[in-house]
């Protein structure tokens, strides 16, 4: 007979955790912790070796058992033969609502006559025997399951069940069925957990279970329910993340050929300012746990409030990538904003306040030293600007400078840059302007040479200008954000 198995979590040489094929049968021997797997044609030769087997004296069958637990010491035997534990009759007649107390075995009634007179036979030794806890926990674990579950009894024991979780596909609305079966005979000891190879495929994760089964204590041990449930959450948990993840398609650009459901993973693509790509990925491994964030090389993210408050099975996936693409972006405007200052004004741009002259020649025999700033709080806030130094200026022009610094911060925007706040003061102090184009980076396009006051196309958006040929080529504004739609001709067709 060919044995297969899969462990899971734990380690498969104690049964505690295995996976079985669907189709197949599985027995669990109790005695040696071995679980076989066997197909259906292997059942009927076995069925046929029983039925042709020599007559001869009767084996020993070993220690009298309890016709429904399947465990030894039972308190009396049925005229038919049958042994049972009374707390389990009890529980059997309740269960199936029985009130003339008719055996299991012959479904011929058992009479309080009978049931005292058994009781009187026992033996001195047993009768001292204290009352079994462990089986009333037993008889409460099976109500609780029935109450809640549909399940099939495994070698008519009601301890050893298999239990069925069903499941709407949320992609495909096809219904499956899952059969998870669990021998919990010898509770408040760890059960022995089998489920099909499909649930991995279809479960978010089987972490909570594993990790129930791996700090299981007998003393306190958890509720045989409450590990059904566990498998329950990891099916409810994929459906859950199935919609996350459409919700985080619609809302953000998802890196082409993503299957975030197969490999746990999505990386997200977004426009952001100079022209760039912002880009991340979140890992869900460990998922409905908080996510793993990793952010682009050489980028710190700061604490993440929706990490740090992250509650599993409440907290959303799209509100924790939103915050990290707001903290992306407050990250690329800096950085953009930075490039401008240091291509426009030959600013030294690694530290901040980072010093910027605005001059009215490369010789800088007029000049005026800002120092820049961006605080907590940029955009939505402006930057700190600061006039430290003039020379070779009238004291009054010094001041225009200065209202008019005052001026724009004052209604400072979002969409405002601190690069076009300095060239509109060196425009109107020196009457000299250095405009670039925002993409390239440049004066002259890199393509036709033409300088960006010469050949230029502007944003529909911010009406900032663009050199034409580096607009044809990018997708967004490297401003505003706003994207480059492209119109096509329609031609009518003829009928």
């Amino acid at each position: 007979m060919g044995t297969s198995s899969v462990s899971v979590g734990l380690n498969s040489t104690a049964g505690d955790v295995l996976v079985y094929e669907d189709e197949d049968v599985v027995e669990v021997d109790d005695s040696d912790g071995v679980i076989e797997v066997y197909n259906e044609e292997d059942e009927e030769h076995l069925e046929v070796s029983e039925e042709v087997e020599d007559e001869g004296p009767p084996e020993d069958t070993g220690p009298t058992l309890c016709a429904i637990c399947k465990q030894r010491n039972p308190d009396f035997t049925h005229k038919c033969g049958a042994d049972f534990h009374n707390q389990c009759l009890d529980h059997y007649w309740k269960v199936i609502g029985s009130t003339d107390q008719r055996c299991p075995h012959c479904l011929e009634p058992i009479s309080a006559t009978e049931d005292a007179q058994e009781e009187e036979e026992e033996d001195d030794s047993f009768e001292e025997e204290p009352k079994s806890e462990g089986r009333e926990g037993l008889a409460q674990q099976y109500l609780d399951l029935t109450n809640h579950y549909y399940l099939e009894l495994i070698n008519d024991n009601m301890y050893h069940v298999r239990i069925y979780i069903n499941n709407m596909d949320p992609g495909t609305g096809i219904w499956h069925m899952f059969p998870i079966i669990i021998n919990y005979t010898n509770y408040p000891e760890r059960p022995r957990l089998l489920f099909p190879d499909e649930f991995l495929t279809t479960a978010m994760t089987v972490d909570e279970v594993a990790e129930m089964l791996e700090t299981w204590d007998p003393k306190e041990p958890p509720q045989i329910i409450d590990l059904v449930r566990a498998f329950e959450n990891a099916i409810k948990d994929r459906n859950r993340f199935f919609f996350e993840m459409k919700e985080m398609w619609e809302r953000f650009g998802v890196k082409k050929g993503e299957k975030p459901l197969r490999t746990r993973e999505i990386t997200l693509e977004e426009n952001t300012y100079g022209g760039d790509l912002l880009t991340f990925t979140l890992n869900f491994i460990h998922y409905p746990k908080e996510p793993k964030v990793i952010p682009p090389q050489a980028v710190a993210l700061p604490d993440l409030k929706a990490l740090k408050e992250w509650v599993p099975r409440e907290s959303k996936v799209p509100d924790l990538a939103q915050e990290v693409i707001d903290h992306l972006h407050i990250h690329h405007r800096k950085e953009f904003e930075k490039d401008l200052l240091a291509r426009v004004f030959d600013a030294e741009v690694t530290s901040e306040p980072i010093r910027v002259i605005v001059a009215e020649s490369i010789l800088q025999a007029q000049k005026l030293v800002f120092d820049v700033t961006f605080g907590e709080g940029f955009p939505e806030k402006p930057p700190e600007l600061e006039l430290v130094e003039y020379s070779g200026i009238e004291n009054d022009v010094a001041e225009k400078a200065m209202n008019i610094l005052d001026e724009r911060l004052k209604g400072w925007k979002d969409i405002d840059y601190v690069e076009e706040i300095l060239r509109s003061i060196g425009k109107e102090i020196f009457e000299r302007d250095r405009p670039i184009c925002g993409l390239c980076r440049k004066i002259d396009c890199p393509k036709c040479t033409f300088d960006i006051l010469t050949a230029n196309a502007a944003c529909d958006n911010c009406g900032r200008l663009l050199h034409i040929h580096c607009k044809e080529e990018a997708s967004h504004c490297p401003y505003c954000l706003n994207s480059f739609e492209v119109v096509l001709e329609v031609k009518p067709t003829e009928e």
